[in-house]
């Protein structure tokens, strides 16, 4: 596949570049692996729907299983009829050739296109459908209250509606500049350029058509893919391809044995808690210093499995910073702080808990809960005022501020962004509707003369018009069917009161289709520059319950699903993400200037002479060939694996759902489980429907609630913060500077301006999403690895692969025991190891309970 510099329109669509920019198509083995990769991995995810931390699957999976099955057995058969280009013209060359391809086309090698096509479908229907987490909440709470077709229907639309604006906005965060590198993304990007290289006549005639890389090889290919450092092409052509193959081998072995000792042998260096073996006994040091219960204090983790989902090794360092910070300023001072003074009468209540409690300081019971039929459908009544631990107290006000801050810091430092953004959004949706292209015709220029291996002029004149009217047609019906689908998923959501799904109003469902287009802006800015996500599920929880009477937990859990789903979906791997790592791989050869090292500079401008232009003059270029058509078939494969992935996802989960005694033990787990595994994110979603479902934020936001200011002080935090720090810095750098030139006044100046409140806040409500033992481990390892790497003059690419290592050989060792388990439970014969300090039958963080 021929590519050209980002932005940049062809002269002409010719028979050389046609196939690069509009007539890719995935080969019917891709298709094969495609989907059965996804049928496998679907069937798997709703089995680890109650775990602690994500299913085992990983995108980064796809690649390293199709590579060692698809070798390139044509260029190592010395027997194939191709090594002879005489002998396949003669009859019996053609049938050795067609038996060979007919018993061995399975082994051929794919190309880095097919690749990348393949694990964006994979990753983009592979996982758990989003809107099954918050249906087996409702489900396992309430009892089911919508049919098996319905729900089919509504995990659907929600995955479409995300699809859409996935498509919408990969024009906003795709192939820009301002650091969106998107982090995560990077380990994967590396892992397919490393064991599918460019194809080398594909690279040489990328160099003939584009000018580009006047020498070098894919080395230099893989360095400028991601690292945004010209400096980086000499460092990486140092380390050959085959090095680097071995070492993703080594170090994904090491780290498959290493994770089997750690959740296997030696369970306790999960979570080593030095404050709870230096006093066993003590309870109130078992308090402070569980990692699993308490507010981790001194609390340590060695699990690459709950290390790596904050990818301490690829993530830009001065956000993990900003994250870790905020995560010590809450666990270390202000939780411990809290409950000591007894702040909101939390001092008879755990610490830490994603459960939420009556007045008699018990866990909720929603069973005790009153229901009863009213002419809108089945309301309940709570038996008691609600409690809330003080980490979660404080988690909601620094929820609020962390949506609230990163529009004030928007507004405040990145306007000229933030209105391209906007530009570029309005475009996109004038370009879905715009009916101009079914009548216009295409103007045509004469192209430029071909290399003398690309065919004769007169071939190609007599073959551009028939090009440019097949690729109108394409684009028409690619517009027509986006339309159709955006249209159909919105039409669908609105009219779920008439399908009985729940009792929402029309215009209640689109104010939260609202919300999730509005919110897709500001978190995927975060996301593509820092690799966090902000705490976006707070806020639709309040908007629901305050927009229905107290007692709708089913409603409100439906308004924030269709408010938060489809921009999961959006910016995942059904949509941003896959994109961007297509851009990476297979078009993103361009040179962007930076001065600062990896990519961790948060404000990277483009080189003006790839600088990518706008959609409008895209599609407004003499010949109507916009270089991001080239990524229309990723977009094709997202879609087929976001619907297959769901249908997948609902037969296990029907299936489960028959044994209600299973669905509703959300800790139980039949096989080999992970020691202080419990249902973190279900029972998070429980606990909020409670407090803004069944209690309602008037009760909770009441004039005698103890919780009355928690709102409040969340939007005075998150406007109040950025808006001084940016006082601050224009006071000290523009105003004290001028009049007074001083070292000081400008360090204080620079330093305002770089904290990224929206960072420190996210970091803040991290726990007890996340157990509270990776904080210190998770910092020293962020650190010390990305500055050992830069000690050895090692770059992205180096830590990139390090991490993808990691990640593969640590969720292929928890992929390994759970299947193990799942066998042995089967025969009666649970998996276990042999009992040791390190593997207690008990506690294994040797904490006394509470």
């Amino acid at each position: 596949m021929t590519s050209t510099p980002d932005g940049a329109a062809p002269d002409a669509i010719t028979e050389s570049n046609a196939d690069a920019l509009a007539t890719f198509k995935p080969s019917a083995r891709a298709w094969v692996y495609a989907v059965f990769f996804t049928t496998i991995s679907a069937l798997i995810a709703p089995l680890f729907l109650y775990r602690t931390y994500s299913m085992p699957f990983s995108p980064l999976f796809i690649p390293v299983l199709i590579y060692p099955i698809c070798r390139r057995t044509l260029q190592r058969t010395p027997e194939h009829p191709q090594s002879s280009s005489a002998s396949i013209w003669t009859a019996g060359g053609f049938m050795n050739h067609l038996q060979w391809c007919t018993e061995h086309w399975y082994l051929k090698a794919f190309s880095r296109e097919e690749m990348v096509w393949i694990t964006s479908m994979v990753a983009a229907g592979g996982s758990l459908a989003p809107a099954y987490l918050w249906i087996a909440t409702v489900d396992s709470d309430f009892g089911g209250p919508v049919n098996s077709w319905m729900k089919l229907a509504l995990v659907i639309g929600t995955q479409v509606f995300g699809w859409s604006l996935g498509q919408m906005f990969r024009h906003v965060f795709v192939g820009h500049g301002h650091g969106m590198v998107w982090p995560d993304v990077m380990p994967l990007s590396y892992l397919i350029q490393t064991l599918f290289p460019q194809d080398r006549r594909a690279l040489s005639q990328s160099r003939r058509t584009s000018g580009w890389l006047e020498s070098g090889s894919d080395e230099e290919l893989i360095g400028e893919a991601g690292s945004f450092d010209r400096s980086n092409t000499a460092t990486i052509g140092q380390f050959p391809t085959p090095a680097r193959k071995r070492r993703l081998a080594l170090f994904t072995a090491v780290a498959f044995v290493y994770q089997v000792i750690l959740s296997f042998i030696a369970p306790i260096f999960k979570s080593l808690c030095l404050l709870c073996i230096w006093a066993p006994t003590n309870r109130l040091l078992g308090v402070f210093g569980s990692g699993w219960d308490g507010a981790g204090i001194l609390s340590l983790t060695f699990d690459w499995e709950a290390l790596g989902t904050l990818g301490p090794l690829v993530s830009p360092l001065w956000a993990q910073l900003h994250f870790y910070g905020g995560a010590l300023l809450m666990m270390y001072v202000l939780t411990p702080v809290g409950w000591t003074l007894n702040w909101w009468q939390s001092k008879s209540l755990p610490i830490v808990s994603m459960n939420v409690f009556d007045n008699t300081g018990k866990t909720y019971q929603i069973s005790q809960i009153n229901s009863t039929m009213t002419a809108e459908g089945i309301k309940f009544r709570n038996y008691s005022p609600v409690r809330l631990s003080v980490n979660s107290a404080l988690g909601y006000i620094c929820a609020v501020a962390a949506i609230t801050a990163a529009v004030t810091h928007l507004l405040l430092w990145h306007r000229e962004w933030l209105g391209g953004a906007l530009r570029e959004l309005f475009q996109t949706l004038w370009i879905i509707v715009d009916p101009r292209p079914l009548v216009r015709r295409p103007r045509t220029r004469r192209p430029p003369l071909p290399e003398a291996d690309m065919g004769s002029a007169d071939t190609v004149l007599e073959e551009a018009p028939m090009l440019q009217w097949w690729w109108l047609s394409s684009r028409v019906l690619s517009k027509a069917v986006r339309a159709c689908l955006l249209v159909l998923s919105v039409g669908f959501a609105v009219l779920t009161p008439y399908f009985g799904i729940s009792a929402l109003n029309g215009w209640q469902i689109a104010l939260a289709l609202g919300w999730s287009f509005v919110m897709t802006i500001p978190t995927g800015f975060v996301e593509a520059v820092a690799g966090f996500t902000l705490p976006m599920d707070l806020l639709p929880h309040i908007i629901g319950g305050w927009l229905r009477q107290p007692g709708s937990p089913i409603e409100t859990s439906y308004f924030h699903m269709w408010a938060t789903v489809p921009t999961s979906v959006a910016l995942g791997w059904a949509g941003v993400r896959s994109f961007q790592l297509a851009h990476h791989c297979t078009a993103a050869v361009q040179h962007v200037g930076n001065n600062r090292d990896d990519g961790d500079n948060g404000h990277h401008e483009n080189n003006r002479d790839s600088k990518k232009p706008t959609i409008a003059e895209a599609e407004g270029t003499a010949q109507g060939l916009p270089s991001q058509c080239r990524l229309a078939w990723i977009g094709r494969g997202t879609l087929i694996g976001v619907v297959w992935g769901a249908c997948m996802n609902h037969l296990v989960y029907v299936a489960l759902s028959f044994d209600p005694a299973q669905l509703s033990d959300k800790t139980s787990q039949v096989g080999w489980r992970e020691p202080g595994e419990i249902a973190r994110a279900p029972a998070s979603l429980s606990s909020e429907l409670v407090v803004w479902g069944i209690v309602g934020p008037r009760s909770i936001f009441a004039a005698d609630s103890p919780y009355r200011l928690l709102f409040l002080q969340g939007l005075m935090i998150g406007v109040a913060a950025p808006l001084f720090l940016a006082c601050v810095s224009l006071l000290c750098t523009r105003c004290l500077c001028k009049l007074r030139p001083n070292r000081i006044t400008a360090c204080v100046g620079a330093i305002c301006a770089q904290v990224q409140v929206p960072l420190i806040l996210t970091g803040m409500v991290a726990v007890p999403g996340l157990p509270a033992n990776f904080i210190v481990t998770g910092l020293a390892a962020a650190v010390a690895g990305q500055s050992w790497f830069r000690h050895r003059g090692l770059r992205l690419v180096d830590r990139s692969l390090f991490s993808a290592a990691m990640d593969t050989g640590t969720r292929c060792a928890v992929a390994a025991l759970f299947s193990i388990g799942q066998i042995l439970a089967y025969q009666r014969r649970p998996l276990l190891f042999a009992e040791w300090w390190g593997n207690t039958s008990g506690s294994i963080e040797h904490c006394a309970a509470w």
